[in-house]
């Protein structure tokens, strides 16, 4: 085109945009959008007008046309501030919110110090929050999210479990809540308490933490959030009687203190029903995998949970037939787990990167990806063979990036790399990174890896299918219910088979460009917004099945323990283990051993707010405040004698302890010693029913100073602690005189 001619379509195109302005002015809106139209029309690459033009349509009440025009305007100048907050504008007025809050945060991204910018990025997140807030609801669900507070205060960014939680809290924002209000908790470990964190506080949180470290705006306590605590947290108080409640555990509660109490307490309280969220089995079925440490807590912690949980919700058909397994191993029947699965990417929208901001070497796109924690479970060592091999077979291998912190048993992975100096920089280990990072690093991946040994789920496969990547992945437990049709798998025990499997592909661009295709045409991603409308389904109906009770059944005659369970040094052999575990699990009024089900039930049996953590030979209860609520199994109908051994502090000798059941005192028992036992006689059955209930108050009536002198030793203020219990029928004389043999009773 001739100069002359261009100059004259500039002309062309100023005297529309002149028109247009005038229009504007006089606020006749279609006329302005035409006359801007056909300045763009003439020359397309005028970003403000387009931005003028979006206006325009705005005000006319054409959204769609009028974000169409503003995107059109951030293709051409990506680095405006001022067009993101227009866009947020329009998507904020079209019911759009959390589209509106990300097209403000890129806005903040680069213009941070703007505060009308941060204004609008308030409001935004408090207006999604209000969906939570408002209303009452004839179902309250409650979500326990304390280990996602606990890890943001130990990590930067969510992975695994806590991406999960993260994922369905915002997806939440996208489904019709109906009759149910949503309630957040967080448990307080040095309070031994639930509080209960602002709803709007919780979006805008998850929301920030799917940005890049530099640009969040949400300020919290870490080391108080290792403690479950945030400042926007107040303690949780019981709802009012005859509301229906749900208490859903999303995360993993086994690092929280005494946390079956607390459960109980809260049916003992209100009408709540327990709904257990379980990602995996793997510190039971693949125990050798993890921290020994954590898997026995986690497999108590799992032994306790059908005491008070009346529905588990499972991951995968994997997980949910592990459960059954496992519970069924032990004889406990449960209501059949409902299969929730999980989505793939977080659902919170985020920008694009350049792979080049992120490591310059990735820049072409010559690179497998691998996302997962770098642990042993997770086969990185295969990785490393398969890369190994790759190496020596081809001058133009591609990078292997593994994305992930380090975890549990990850040194042989580690000492290969090292010893190899990343095989001659081949490897690249990424940790720390931002959604927006992740999401960049899968669409620019030339495929992905997940060579894990063993899953509850597997996001990263359902991740990389989402962003219409192939994913080379392993062919046991859930995985292929991940990947389907969709992934490739692969013998995670023979690195030489995911070689090969790279290496073909590697060979055939063609056939992966075909896989990659098939994907993007036929795969069809879970949404978190089916989980989550999976949740609040079952959270609904939970109402429609019988309450597990709150409190255990004690069998007649046999002995109780009221202690923690005993860990037994790891070096004890041969007699010398004999001889500890005989010690520490001997049963004193009965022969034979206490079982781990035995612990269990006498730990159950608590109930209240006065009690402390259980101890390896007692169990402090407080002055006030601590109760014992039990069943016993009695279908001969017989009277019944209850047996409790106990210890008490010194201040507490000369005091009474008073036993009361339902304000009626049974018991009144002056304390002469640090050491002591009590008997209830006589209690009657109740009904014709084969079992009974019982709850039963502990107080301790002393000086005015008890308390005082109790809190001085121990800031706890421990008062008695129990040892043991035992409900025995006034007919079994056997088991009485056994057990008057071992102790007298006053």
């Amino acid at each position: 085109m001739k100069l002359k001619e261009l100059l004259e379509l500039k002309r062309d195109a100023g005297e529309m945009i002149a028109e247009g302005d005038a229009r504007r002015d006089k606020r006749e809106w279609s006329g302005a959008a035409q006359f801007y139209r056909t300045a763009l029309n003439i020359d397309p690459s005028l970003a403000h007008i387009w931005v003028q033009l979006g206006h325009a349509l705005k005000e006319s009440g054409h959204y769609q046309a009028a974000e169409t025009a503003y995107r059109k305007a951030l293709e051409i100048e990506e680095t405006n501030a001022d067009t993101f907050v227009m866009l947020g504008h329009l998507l904020k007025i079209s019911g759009r919110p959390g589209e509106a809050l990300q097209s403000y945060r890129n806005a903040q991204r680069i213009s941070p110090d703007d505060l009308s910018i941060v204004r609008e990025i308030e409001a935004c997140e408090r207006n999604l929050g209000e969906k939570f807030y408002k209303g009452e609801g004839t179902h309250h669900l409650y979500f326990d999210i304390s280990d996602l507070i606990f890890y943001i205060g130990h990590h930067d960014n969510l992975t695994g479990i806590q991406r999960v939680q993260a994922s369905i809290v915002l997806a939440l924002l996208n489904v019709d809540l109906g009759d149910v209000k949503v309630h957040f908790l967080t448990y307080v470990n040095s309070k031994s308490a639930f509080y209960e964190i602002d709803q709007r506080f919780v979006i805008s949180l998850l929301l920030d933490l799917a940005r890049q470290s530099e640009f969040r705006t949400v300020e919290f306590d870490k080391p108080a959030a290792r403690d479950g605590y945030m400042r926007e947290a107040t303690p949780f108080k019981p709802p009012p009687p005859g509301r229906k409640n749900i208490f859903c555990l999303l995360g993993a509660a086994w690092v929280n203190r005494d946390y079956f109490l607390r459960l109980r307490n809260m049916k003992n309280a209100g009408s709540f029903r327990i709904l257990f969220l379980i990602h995996d089995l793997i510190p039971i079925f693949a125990r050798e995998t993890c921290d020994q440490g954590t898997a026995e807590v986690f497999t108590n912690f799992l032994h306790q949970s059908p005491q008070v949980v009346d529905q588990y919700l499972c991951v995968s058909e994997s997980t949910k037939n592990d459960l059954v397994r496992y519970f069924s191993r032990h004889g406990w029947k449960i209501q059949e787990p409902i299969v929730t699965r999980n989505g793939a990417f977080p659902v919170s929208p985020v920008e694009d990167l350049d792979v080049g901001s992120i490591d310059r070497d990735l820049a072409s796109g010559n690179y497998v990806l691998f996302v997962s924690t770098i642990e042993g479970r997770k086969n990185h060592i295969a990785a490393f063979y398969a890369f190994e091999e790759l190496v020596r077979q081809r001058e133009d291998a591609p990078y292997l990036v593994c994305v992930g912190r380090l975890g549990w048993r990850a040194e042989e992975f580690l000492f290969a790399c090292e010893a190899s100096q990343f095989l001659h920089g081949k490897i690249k280990i990424l940790s720390d990174i931002s959604d927006i990072e992740l999401k960049t690093l899968y669409q620019n991946c030339l495929l992905t890896i997940y060579p894990s040994q063993y899953e509850g789920w597997g996001l990263p496969v359902g991740e990389a299918l989402s962003f219409g990547k192939l994913c080379i992945t392993s062919n046991v437990t859930s995985l292929p219910e991940v990947g389907g049709d969709f992934a490739q798998y692969v013998d995670p025990s023979k690195p030489t088979e995911l070689a090969a499997a790279i290496r073909h592909y590697l060979e055939n661009p063609s056939e992966l460009a075909r896989w990659e295709q098939r994907i993007r045409s036929d795969y069809k991603p879970i949404t978190w917004e089916s989980v989550a409308s999976k949740i609040l389904a079952v959270s609904a109906d939970s109402f429609r099945m019988s309450a597990r009770p709150a409190a255990p059944t004690l069998e007649l005659g046999r002995e109780y323990p009221v202690l923690a369970l005993p860990r037994l040094p790891a070096e004890l052999m041969g007699e010398r283990m004999v001889k500890a575990i005989s010690s520490a699990r001997g049963r004193h009024w009965n022969t034979g051993l206490y079982t781990d089900e035995d612990y269990f039930i006498g730990q159950s049996i608590r109930v209240g707010e006065g009690w402390c953590e259980p101890e390896s030979d007692h169990t402090w209860a407080c002055v006030e405040g601590a109760g014992l609520a039990f069943s016993v199994s009695n279908p001969g109908r017989e009277r019944l004698s209850i047996y409790v051994a106990f210890r008490a502090m010194e201040a507490c000798i000369g005091s009474d302890l008073i036993i009361e059941s339902q304000s009626t005192q049974v018991l009144r028992k002056t304390i002469h010693d640090t050491t002591g036992h009590f008997v209830i006689h006589g209690i009657k059955p109740s009904s014709r029913l084969e079992s009974d209930s019982y709850l039963l108050r502990l107080t301790i009536s002393g000086p005015s100073d008890l308390a005082e002198k109790l809190s001085a030793s121990d800031s706890r203020s421990p008062a008695i602690g129990l040892l043991r219990v035992a409900a025995v029928a006034e007919t079994d004389i056997a088991t009485r005189l056994r057990i008057v043999e071992q102790v007298t009773f006053a």
